[in-house]
């Protein structure tokens, strides 16, 4: 059997605290989440269902409009905005596989609407005149997840044997980006074609919520897994970034969303943390096998790191 329905560790953190027994409790356990899987489920998040539902539901009207009405929020540079079906492939395995089954809308940290204002490394985000709920949904929802990566930063810290603000005072001004997705019915899918082909991300961490079942993990092994979506839980997991900067000690797993004949709809909102664009990707710990960090040879800023991601979308 090639796939194995599994869940992924769960961890609660609405205990952890600076200080004390809950903090190294859950720092641990996103320790060994972080470390064997690259992935784990959030729970006690404290981010409101009313922030997540707007959210949801706003960005269902935003793809739900005719094509022309969707392309007019396109970007001529940059990833900022709407991209429509085909015009993405996240697969860099295979050069010759066929674009993702997705439409995308997303948006970074522009001052013009209120979020933290951060490098020249962020476009303009696009608004669409036709749909004016999107842009308060997404920004309270942007704003959420910003609040919620800091937590983050501090039990990633606390794990890392690090005092429990080391990341967040590096994160003030966050190079972060949220992309709203959608997956239309799979009817027109080609044979083997992907929802989103397999890739490992590039940020530092990326936090999702889904509606509808259809990620899939590979462990060492090679082998792939589902792992099921749960109202109002968040999954959480390290990118490359994250794996680079802790020298290996822990994994950015290779992840895809599958495209199973007849799949319903599938609708996704991905927040991808990265701290201050100038940072430097500096060795946060030693590698797991003793030797010398890569990044403490060459030493690189976040906004550094970020520029081959960027530079895809051009």
């Amino acid at each position: 059997m090639d796939r194995v329905l599994t869940t992924v560790p769960t961890i609660d953190i609405h205990e952890f605290a600076s200080l004390g027994r809950p903090a190294s409790e859950v720092a641990e356990k996103l320790e060994c989440a972080f470390r064997q899987y690259g992935f784990f489920s959030l729970v006690g998040h404290g981010v409101s269902t009313s922030v997540i539902d707007d959210a949801f539901a706003a960005s269902r009207r935003f793809f739900d409009q005719p094509t022309q009405e969707k392309m007019l929020s396109t970007p001529s540079d940059g990833f900022l905005g709407y991209r429509g079906l085909g015009t993405l492939r996240a697969s860099t395995r295979n050069a010759q596989s066929s674009p993702d089954m997705k439409e995308t809308f997303s948006l970074g940290p522009d001052s013009s609407h209120g979020l933290h204002s951060s490098a020249s490394a962020a476009s303009t985000n696009i608004w669409p005149a036709g749909v004016p709920e999107l842009r308060p949904a997404l920004v309270a929802y942007y704003e959420s997840m910003a609040s919620l990566a800091l937590k983050l930063t501090d039990i990633i810290s606390v794990a890392l044997g690090l005092p429990a603000e080391s990341l967040r005072n590096r994160s003030d001004r966050q190079l972060s980006w949220l992309a709203s997705i959608n997956y239309p019915p799979t009817v027109d899918a080609r044979p083997g074609q992907m929802r989103f082909g397999e890739h490992r991300d590039r940020n530092c961490v990326t936090i999702l919520s889904a509606t509808g079942d259809g990620l899939e993990v590979q462990d060492i092994s090679g082998q792939w897994h589902q792992v099921p979506t749960r109202p109002y839980t968040f999954l959480v997991n390290a990118g490359r970034m994250l794996a680079d900067w802790v020298g290996g000690r822990w994994t950015a797993a290779q992840h895809r969303v599958c495209n199973p004949a007849g799949a319903a709809r599938r609708q996704s909102l991905v927040y991808f943390f990265n701290p201050n664009p100038e940072t430097p990707l500096d060795p946060l710990c030693g590698r797991s096998d003793g030797q010398q960090p890569e990044s403490s040879r060459t030493v690189i800023t976040v906004g550094d790191y970020l520029k081959s991601m960027l530079d895809l979308y051009r």
